[in-house]
């Protein structure tokens, strides 16, 4: 989350009693993690929502998000749905949703009972969202098209070394991306601190703002990339892998194709989040508030996933 549009107190407190019914609008105030979208908190009515405006996406696709989220919700995943999202309001020209806001907190090294839970929410999740119309479908907007288009971009202010990984794994990611696994419309984006806990049990999977249709293999990648990934030993943790895993295929069994897919789903899931990270530091957006991400993480990240693919190891991974 970022601050790119200023929001005067008064002016949105007069727009939410208009568009949510609110009598009684205070606490207006913004949240600055991340980097894409404006986001502010606010308390309506004794409950508190998150009030973002999307400063890349149009209306379209902020419906998207809504449709989306709401049909998960509907099918009992715990994805706070949108108010208005059928019909997204504008604020100063650029699409904005309230959202309630979701109690719980994140956490920042889960144990491998929760890697287990968190397993067996995505394999949940994916099986609702096999049921979300294809008419009212997405592509992943960081998809293979993005992920080459940008590499383009950065790839001239590398170094050799990264030039040729870069290359290499490019290569990776267009074999991957041309199979035919099976798709639906995925976070793309699931990593820890986009899940919330709350007494134990997973409260909100949060932020579906990087969501679209993919390879369901490929979002489970981009989970255990960031949730199953030891830096200090710059490998990932079979023991975590093993847990998620575990509690992914608890709930949906993987196809003999993904199971042999996801050596490469995981050097694609880092490789979309080093070039992303990249892409933010060669072309920084102005905003009031912003924390860009280092891209040196995903990078080892990247290096571990191929070092795997290339020796053929499996593990507990597949």
């Amino acid at each position: 989350m970022a601050v790119f549009t200023s929001v005067d107190s008064d002016a949105f407190a007069r727009w939410a009693r208009k568009r949510l019914n609110c009598a009684e609008v205070s606490g207006l105030r913004p949240i600055s993690e991340g980097i894409e979208n404006t986001n502010y908190k606010f308390r309506a009515d004794g409950r508190e929502y998150v009030f973002t405006i999307f400063e890349v996406w149009d209306l379209a696709r902020t419906r998207y998000y809504g449709a989306l989220t709401r049909h998960l919700s509907a099918a009992g995943i715990p994805a706070p749905a949108p108010l208005d999202a059928e019909f997204p309001d504008e604020w100063e020209g650029k699409p904005c949703l309230a959202v309630p806001f979701a109690p719980g907190a994140w956490r920042e090294n889960p144990d491998a009972t929760a890697l287990r839970m968190m397993g067996e929410m995505t394999a949940r999740m994916h099986l609702a969202a096999m049921d979300f119309p294809e008419a009212e479908s997405l592509p992943n907007p960081r998809g293979a098209e993005w992920r080459m288009r940008a590499a383009r971009e950065v790839e001239s202010g590398l170094s050799d070394s990264d030039s040729e990984l870069l290359s290499s794994e490019l290569g990776v990611d267009g074999r991957f991306s041309a199979l035919p696994l099976p798709r639906a419309d995925c976070h793309c984006d699931l990593f820890r601190n986009n899940v919330l806990w709350h007494e134990g049990k997973i409260s909100a999977v949060i932020d579906f703002y990087f969501g679209g249709r993919d390879a369901l293999i490929f979002d489970l990648a981009v989970c255990c990339c960031d949730w199953c990934f030891d830096g200090s030993a710059g490998d990932f943790d079979d023991a975590k892998l093993a847990a998620l895993l575990a509690g992914y295929r608890a709930g949906r069994k993987l196809n003999s194709s993904e199971e042999a897919a996801f050596p490469d789903a995981l050097r694609s899931a880092a490789l979309r989040f080093w070039i992303s990270r990249l892409h933010d530091l060669r072309f920084p957006r102005a905003a009031e508030a912003l924390t860009p991400h280092n891209p040196e993480p995903f990078r080892s990240i990247l290096l571990a996933a191929r070092r795997r693919g290339e020796n053929g190891e499996r593990r507990e991974w597949a």
